[in-house]
């Protein structure tokens, strides 16, 4: 149960457990007033992602971008997550203080090199796709529809390295309107994911079989 505090003096709202004991505010130090409503949290029920969706994270530099990734794939109903190179892995404080648990629900594994995983996820059969900005990438909303896709995401400064982007079988890209151009992997990655699981905007055909890159 949550209920809702205000600030007698400067006004401050803000939301907190019932059972917590506060009577300051945060801000000023004056009294709180306690809201008499209280709310819980609503979970509606889950459903079943309409394809096979991995997720591969390439040097991702910050913790905690690692636990937001967990507690993503978790709520998207990801199959696998793949942590690559310099990608920090459980058990980590810093990634469980974002993933708040996913860590332990959404399987995953470390892999040295991402080049050879996406080789042997390639000749498994999944259709290969980097999140990335680049001469031949496309609009995510292009991309052909596939019953089992791997996601590859990389790092903000670096992106993803050339021969990366030339093993995938597709590269697409978020379209932005923004002076930046620019978004957290994990936010960026969120998008997508949700896209890929629900199959919005989505091409109906299939993916070709072609080789990589192509």
């Amino acid at each position: 149960m949550y209920v809702s505090f205000s600030c007698t003096a400067c006004g401050l709202r803000f939301p907190c457990r019932g059972r917590d004991s506060i009577e300051r505010c945060p801000a000023c130090k004056a009294l709180l007033q306690r809201q008499p409503r209280g709310w819980q949290s609503l979970h509606l029920p889950a459903s079943a992602p309409l394809r096979s969706v991995r997720l591969i994270a390439d040097s991702i530099r910050s913790l905690y971008n690692v636990g937001a990734l967990f507690r993503t794939a978790d709520a998207l109903g990801i199959e696998h997550l793949h942590l690559c190179g310099i990608s920090g892995s459980p058990p980590r404080d810093k990634i469980a203080k974002v993933a708040l648990g996913a860590e332990g629900s959404v399987p995953w594994s470390h892999h040295p090199d991402c080049l050879q995983l996406l080789e042997q996820l390639l000749e498994a059969g999944w259709t290969t796709v980097a999140l990335e900005t680049d001469a031949r990438s496309q609009p995510l909303s292009s991309l052909p529809g596939s019953r089992r896709i791997a996601l590859l995401v990389g790092s903000e400064v670096t992106g993803l390295a050339p021969e990366l982007t030339a093993a995938v079988d597709h590269i697409i890209h978020l379209p932005q309107r923004g002076l930046k151009c620019s978004m957290n992997v994990t936010v960026a990655a969120g998008i997508a994911l949700h896209a890929l699981t629900d199959g919005l905007g989505l091409s109906s055909g299939t993916s070709p079989q072609t080789g990589p890159g192509q």
